[in-house]
């Protein structure tokens, strides 16, 4: 894996899109903007991704699970400030082995959104499973990551893309979230980083 930097838009809206297409058509967009519009259905992609001068749009946004601060990530065990609560896994193995295949067919770019360790373990799986999926991928935000499934991160052909702000904006309510054994092994940038990713 590697780690990407860049300036890009990873939830574009309609009116973003439409936006960012009009101030680069006038000249006035001030960076270049990379831009993934979220995967809703197939038909949410256009049959040939936009690209002008300044602003592209190369893929599909790809919601594994919601936010740690919500109680939507998905987590392999419950919350520890609410036991009945594991979190919300919006797309499991078997469905993100059939996004990989739309993908390399239409030759569309993925970024996935996993921030809990059942997200991230359900993306491994279908990853590992799939071989080679036959499109580029990034991982977005991987908050929990234990030891055994960063095992298994390094070794997966796949962008990792973190930011550090979480855990400023997270560290008072995370260790609550999560537990202290749980939190140990989460925003694991410099362990990542020593890795190699």
């Amino acid at each position: 894996s590697r780690f990407l930097s860049g300036d890009t838009e990873m939830w574009l809206k309609k009116q973003d899109k439409e936006a960012l297409i009009r101030m680069d058509a006038k000249g006035t967009l001030p960076l270049p903007v990379l831009g993934y519009v979220e995967w809703n259905s197939i038909s949410a992609l256009p049959k040939k991704m936009y690209r002008w001068k300044r602003f592209k749009i190369a893929g599909a946004k790809v919601f594994i699970d919601g936010a740690l601060g919500s109680g939507g990530a998905a987590l392999r065990e419950p919350y520890g400030d609410d036991g009945a609560n594991s979190g919300l896994l919006q797309a499991d193995r078997k469905a993100i082995r059939e996004i990989f295949k739309e993908a390399a067919k239409n030759g569309w770019k993925l970024a996935f959104h996993a921030i809990g360790d059942r997200a991230l373990e359900e993306f491994l799986c279908a990853f590992e499973k799939e071989g080679e999926p036959g499109t580029s991928i990034r991982l977005e935000h991987l908050q929990v990551t234990p030891p055994d499934l960063l095992e298994r991160l390094k070794r997966a052909d796949v962008a990792v893309s973190l930011q550090p702000c979480h855990f400023i904006s997270d560290r008072m309510w995370a260790p609550v979230k999560l537990g202290k054994e749980r939190f140990g092994y989460s925003y694991m940038l410099k362990t990542l980083l020593k890795r190699g990713k």
